[in-house]
């Protein structure tokens, strides 16, 4: 009898161990979900140390959004950054749809997609398993580059209320399309 008891307050113990250890994991992995990234600092830094108060810089939709959601209590509180986040976000009517190709006529690869303007990086993001990726954007002319390759580059035109196709051809000429 007494060891059926040693055993089940041990099963206790060890479910209250275990049962603390994922509530430390699960706090931690939501401060880590609110952490601002380079992109949203970038943002927050654009606003707040800008003149008029406005962005300076154009940045993608998902970057915006990550940004409005990752702003601390008191840049909200005591700066434009949250109405000029939200102002660039409704010029954001155009969409660019990229993927990467190794050739004219194959087929998408995986790789990394990365949107620029005027030769900053707006957004980036992971193409998997030879599909495509989507950035909104405000209207305007942007560069699209494979893998961090200068060459691998294309540009393109985004106008309001568009879906704008492309494809970054990046074989061994580096040959550029549009798809």
């Amino acid at each position: 009898m007494n060891r059926i008891i040693a055993t089940g307050a041990a099963v206790v113990s060890v479910a209250v161990l275990v049962a603390s250890l994922i509530a430390v994991l699960a706090t931690s992995q939501a401060g880590a979900a609110n952490r601002p990234t380079r992109a949203t600092r970038a943002v927050i830094n654009d606003c707040a140390g800008s003149p008029t108060g406005l962005l300076q810089n154009r940045y993608s939709a998902r970057v915006l959004r990550l940004s409005l959601r990752r702003m601390s209590g008191d840049v909200r509180e005591y700066t434009g950054c949250r109405d000029a986040i939200r102002q660039q976000l409704r010029r954001s009517h155009a969409t660019i749809v990229a993927g990467i190709r190794r050739s004219a006529a194959g087929g998408r690869v995986k790789g990394r997609v990365t949107l620029l303007h005027r030769g900053r990086t707006v957004d980036a993001l992971a193409v998997r398993g030879g599909r495509t990726v989507t950035f909104k954007v405000a209207p305007g002319t942007y560069a699209l580059r494979a893998d961090g390759r200068r060459r691998c580059t294309v540009r393109v035109v985004a106008r309001q209320r568009m879906t704008l196709r492309a494809s970054v051809v990046c074989g061994r000429q580096a040959r550029i399309a549009r798809a």
